[in-house]
């Protein structure tokens, strides 16, 4: 077994999950994507390959709230830099990992908190 060496703990996501971010783009647009993953370290979202355009690895965004099967308000808006992005996907969108950027430690907390709760319920105890 290959042992992971994050920072921080992470829930897994898939688009069936129906977790879903709300970002603001360098260009001023506001998409609502699919979480693919989150951490208190950053997230992978699901971006329209129509919008792929719009992002390359170094810009920033900003996440504003995650919704769907559960809330989550940000009480502070989340800035994140793009690391990497991938290759489309069969279902037309694009992998985009992101990594927050100065978020205070209450906002990280929460997070943390968030996290772990939603792992507990995916089963997800590694």
């Amino acid at each position: 077994m290959v042992s992971e060496r994050r920072k921080y703990r992470r829930v897994k996501l898939s688009v069936e999950d129906g977790f879903f971010g709300n970002f603001l783009l360098p260009d001023g647009s506001v998409i609502n994507a699919p979480l693919v993953d989150l951490s208190a370290g950053g997230f992978n979202f699901a971006l329209p390959k129509s919008d792929r355009q719009k992002l390359k690895p170094g810009s920033k965004l900003v996440m504003a709230k995650i919704f769907g099967a559960t809330n989550f308000e940000l009480s502070k808006t989340a800035e994140a830099q793009v690391r990497w992005m991938g290759d489309p996907e069969p279902d037309g969108t694009v992998p985009v990992g992101c990594q927050f950027q100065d978020l205070d430690e209450s906002e990280r907390s929460r997070i943390e908190r968030f996290v772990d709760q939603e792992r507990v319920i995916r089963g997800q105890y590694d």
